[in-house]
């Protein structure tokens, strides 16, 4: 709840010190983005003024007022020192992926990150089965021999069904990074198998069903997944919205058009994204 200059009388520093680092700092780190709970380290020259303050920013940076030789200061954000190590993980599926995740270790975050790079051949919700299994490398930062981040996924297979599905990280010479399969092939297919993370699904795809409102057989076109409120809902490909609004029984819908050719449907919504027509 202090303010920068309440800091300073707190650890010493004079009102005109305070405003000066506050001066430094005002296009790089505006002292009103500070935070309570954030550390502030401060290291004395011989006439007892900063010559170096730290702000810890997050986990991986912190804000640095540096004093030159006419007692001017700078102020620039840096990245603190820290190791990498890779870490590797074997699960096997009892119940659910999240389950076999946990089970072998990997932080959720990995668990979600291995789900999006195979979510293009696999589906997660219906395609596995008791006894499918993945194995993974990813990187974890450490600093002071303390973990501090989870890094990128380098290379996982996960084998369903018997078939084996591998993606290995690279970044060409544009610096893009995506997963490849070993022969050079991009993971990346025209549509996901899923778009959303669901506990269910109410309705599958059928050329003859009983029409819950209707009282007759017709057809159904497309899948009804049963999922919270406000989950969110992903593009199955990359594609051009080409409707956003109220349509009949299907209420808020959105349409999108892939490549010219195909067109998919986004329906009973609970409400839309920053997104328009276009």
């Amino acid at each position: 709840g202090e303010t920068l200059s309440q800091l300073g009388e707190r650890a010493g520093v004079g009102a005109r010190t305070t405003w000066a680092l506050a001066q430094a700092c005002k296009e790089v780190f505006p002292v009103r983005r500070m935070r309570s709970g954030h550390p502030i380290r401060l290291r004395y020259n011989e006439e007892g003024r900063p010559k170096e303050v730290r702000y810890g920013i997050d986990s991986g940076r912190y804000l640095a007022w540096r004093i030159d030789g006419e007692g001017e200061y700078s102020a620039s954000i840096e990245e603190h020192p820290r190791a990498e190590q890779v870490r590797s993980a074997y699960g096997e599926i009892e119940t659910s992926l999240f389950q076999a995740g946990g089970e072998a270790g990997l932080p959720d975050r990995i668990t979600m990150e291995l789900a999006r790079i195979f979510g293009w051949d696999i589906d997660f919700a219906h395609e596995l089965r008791k006894g499918d299994w993945f194995r993974v490398l990813y990187k974890e930062y450490y600093r002071d021999g303390e973990k501090v981040a989870d890094g990128p996924i380098l290379a996982a297979e996960f084998v369903t069904g018997g078939e084996s599905h591998q993606a290995i990280r690279f970044t060409d010479t544009q610096g893009r990074t995506d997963y490849y399969h070993p022969d050079g092939r991009s993971v990346r297919k025209a549509f996901l198998r899923s778009p959303m993370k669901f506990t269910r699904i109410t309705s599958r795809f059928s050329r003859s069903r009983d029409h819950p409102v209707l009282k007759r057989r017709r057809a159904h076109k497309g899948v009804d997944y049963g999922a919270p409120t406000g989950t969110p809902i992903r593009a199955t490909g990359d594609g051009r919205v080409i409707h956003r609004g109220w349509k009949g029984g299907y209420g808020r819908v959105v349409m999108l058009r892939h490549a010219g050719r195909y067109t998919t449907v986004y329906a009973h919504m609970s409400r839309y994204g920053r997104y328009r027509e276009g």
